[in-house]
């Protein structure tokens, strides 16, 4: 008890997520599939940034539910990485890419969307593209993934699997005590200092993406469901893998599981680009936001974007390539 006080009263315990949660930028929404959305006209600081969002509640500039006439739209679907935790207003790849991508055609013929909301997994991706996306009549649909993506998908909630429950403890206990996240801190500060992932965090990874793994199961069926309904409406369907910016070189453990994915995708007939390469060999600190956040810097989300834009030409996946 004189521990957790001491912690709390000093603030070596401070996590800047819990202030985002608290910063309005995210509220409930009525569709129980989407769960959580972005406000629209939004106007605030966040983690220290700039962010806004439009009237349809995407975070970047204006835009209209009409595509004009020649236009070629992008629609990105992803989790925290895509919307740009930690980084300001002009920074988020989807920003990026499209720059990028419309600068050959002397500005606005391309126009990228971000549908991302932190914390959201394929099935919320996907009910976003049917419930709001599809209204902008999109072109190419750009699933922006993330290992954690498979989380809260390896139970029902009438009966969690262990490590869900696990997760939601360990939840808790960063949110309400000080003491934990202290701990927990120094903990994920030796780790990366050496270089690794805590094994408890990789093995329950690797039991995430088991091919038995109900989880697994719900991420592959999102994925489909994803491509099925995309070319329904007339758009193609891309895969972006997006890593963590922790361990970049080979003593990363999530490379098999990135493979996995991005095989599985392909299988499905989804182009897919695993982003890890484009990073792989950098130095890892000057490109994430904090010591203990793996979310990529502006830099980071530049590479990010370049890379995508250079496969997508590569492809034929976007016009003038």
């Amino acid at each position: 008890m004189i521990l957790e006080v001491g912690i709390r009263w000093t603030g070596a315990a401070y996590d800047p997520q819990y202030d985002a949660r608290g910063s309005g930028i995210i509220r409930h929404s009525d569709d129980p599939e989407i769960r959580a959305e972005l406000p629209a006209d939004f106007e605030g600081l966040m983690l220290g940034h700039q962010v806004r969002t439009n009237s349809f509640g995407l975070r970047g500039p204006a835009t209209t539910l009409a595509k004009p006439a020649g236009v070629f739209r992008i629609a990105v679907l992803g989790d925290s990485w895509a919307f740009g935790w930690g980084v300001g207003d002009g920074e988020p790849f989807p920003e990026a890419l499209e720059a990028l991508l419309d600068r050959p055609h002397g500005g606005g013929r391309v126009e990228v969307l971000n549908f991302s909301v932190w914390a959201y997994n394929t099935l919320q991706e996907l009910a976003v593209l049917r419930a709001k996306a599809l209204a902008f009549q999109p072109d190419l649909v750009l699933v922006a993934y993330n290992v954690n993506d498979v989380e809260d998908l390896d139970g029902e909630a009438s009966s969690p699997t262990a490590d869900a429950r696990l997760r939601d403890v360990e939840s808790a206990l960063n949110e309400h005590c000080h003491l934990f996240r202290f701990v927990d801190d120094r903990l994920r500060r030796l780790a990366l200092r050496m270089g690794v992932e805590r094994k408890g965090k990789v093995d329950s990874y690797e039991r995430l993406y088991a091919e038995t793994s109900p989880a697994w199961r719900r991420v592959r069926d999102g994925f489909r469901d994803i491509r099925d309904t995309a070319a329904a409406a007339g758009a193609r369907t891309y895969l972006v893998l997006c890593p963590w910016i922790n361990v970049l070189d080979d003593r990363n453990p999530y490379q098999g599981i990135h493979r996995q994915v991005v095989d599985e995708a392909e299988r499905l007939g989804i182009p897919a680009l695993d982003l890890f390469e484009a990073f792989r060999g950098r130095d890892a600190a000057s490109l994430r936001i904090s010591p203990l956040d793996g979310h990529p810097t502006a830099e980071g989300h530049r590479i990010a974007a370049a890379a995508i834009a250079a496969d997508l030409q590569r492809r034929n996946l976007v016009p003038g390539s």
